[in-house]
């Protein structure tokens, strides 16, 4: 369910991926939420983090980084930070991320906001 323009198809707000830990290697993830014709997704990304600290959460179009849109904070203390992440598909259904932390623990989610094909 959805609205679409031309080709661009917003579907809301869909968990597509989460990290409760860093994940420092650019790693793949795949999801069914857009088409194998889709050629850029946008997303809802944010994160929380347990104490003091910088934190990264990227995402990619492919493995070597290519396209990257990353979310990023340095906090005194507990904190959190939402934004939107867009980025092209370079291998259908596939979408890469990557999370550092320097201190304590972060939570972080990937929902797809929308996509285009």
């Amino acid at each position: 369910m959805g609205t679409q323009i031309d080709r661009d198809i917003s579907v809301g707000n869909l968990g597509t991926v989460t990290a409760n830990a860093a994940v420092t290697a650019i790693t793949a993830f795949t999801t069914t939420a857009f088409p194998k014709n889709a050629k850029k997704a946008k997303f809802y990304s944010s994160f929380t983090i347990s104490a003091a600290a910088t934190v990264n959460a990227s995402l990619y179009a492919d493995a070597s980084g290519t396209d990257q849109s990353t979310l990023g904070l340095t906090s005194a203390g507990p904190s959190g930070i939402a934004s939107l992440a867009e980025v092209l598909i370079s291998t259908p259904q596939t979408v890469y991320y990557n999370i550092t932390v320097s201190a304590g623990t972060v939570s972080w989610a990937a929902n797809l906001e929308r996509y285009t094909i």
